[in-house]
């Protein structure tokens, strides 16, 4: 009997909590960055205990016409129907809702793959985690990405025995290249060259070393010497484009595939 008061005080604190998490709190959405393909938010909720989550739309987007509620609501929903299936499938799921579409405390958002010169829209809501459903006001913030400067650059990609030399129509602009195996960037990055590229340059400018990675003449790279992963026979797809100072693309890709041969480079038609 001496145990009974604390354990109608645990049971009181418990309600006591989760009474609090469903009451509605609100959120400070902050953009620090923005390019012409990417946006980083930050979102700071004013109780740092509560669930939420977030949508993200573009005004080329078929959900940027409908009204606020209707986009948050319908997202919770096609969430709902993602955890079902999941835990149907699994029979038992190991996560729960908020675990697997719910955020607590800060975050920073990076959004990529924007289309540039375009409004965008990011809605931040409480979720109830007894519910899941949308606890109090929808908070947003809209930003614009600014618009690509494009460049006329265009790139003479030629290759002399296992050389390959890149030479810019024009010195001193930036531009970036790269090359992979063909069959790694159609697993991998969707069966696309910029896909491949534009993943390269997103993570050398998250981590500031952007520059030391870009080129402004003329290069040449001896892959039997430079790259002891080539392997005979396989065919390989290289790239080049102009690049900002952002690393967004400012021309569209050159790209040539080729078998590299210890003996010689066989250019693809």
């Amino acid at each position: 009997m001496k145990r009974f008061p604390s354990l109608l005080f645990l049971a009181l604190f418990a309600v006591a909590c989760s009474d609090k998490l469903s009451q509605p709190c609100g959120f400070d959405i902050e953009v620090t960055t923005v390019t012409p393909s990417r946006a980083i938010i930050r979102i700071e909720p004013e109780n740092k205990d509560v669930w939420y989550t977030f949508t993200f739309t573009s005004e080329d987007d078929i959900y940027w016409q409908y009204k606020d509620e209707i986009h948050a609501d319908g997202s919770l929903e096609r969430y709902q129907q993602i955890y079902d299936a999941h835990a149907e499938f699994e029979h038992v799921s190991a996560a729960s809702f908020t675990d697997m579409f719910c955020y607590r405390g800060s975050m920073t958002y990076k959004a990529k793959n924007l289309s540039a010169g375009m409004r965008h829209r990011i809605l931040v809501f409480q979720v109830d985690p007894k519910t899941r459903l949308r606890v109090g006001d929808i908070h947003k913030i809209e930003l614009e990405t600014p618009a690509i400067e494009a460049s006329d650059i265009s790139f003479d990609i030629r290759f002399e025995g296992t050389t390959v030399k890149i030479t810019p129509s024009r010195e001193g602009e930036r531009y970036f290249w790269d090359y992979e195996r063909t069959d790694l960037i159609e697993s991998n990055y969707s069966f696309s060259n910029q896909v491949f590229l534009y993943n390269l340059l997103d993570m050398y400018w998250e981590y500031g070393f952007l520059d030391s990675m870009v080129s402004s003449g003329s290069i040449t790279w001896n892959f039997a010497t430079q790259d002891r992963d080539m392997i005979e026979g396989k065919q390989y797809s290289l790239s080049a484009v102009g690049t900002d100072k952002n690393g967004e693309f400012t021309t569209e890709l050159t790209t040539v595939d080729f078998i590299y041969r210890k003996n010689g480079i066989e250019v693809l038609p």
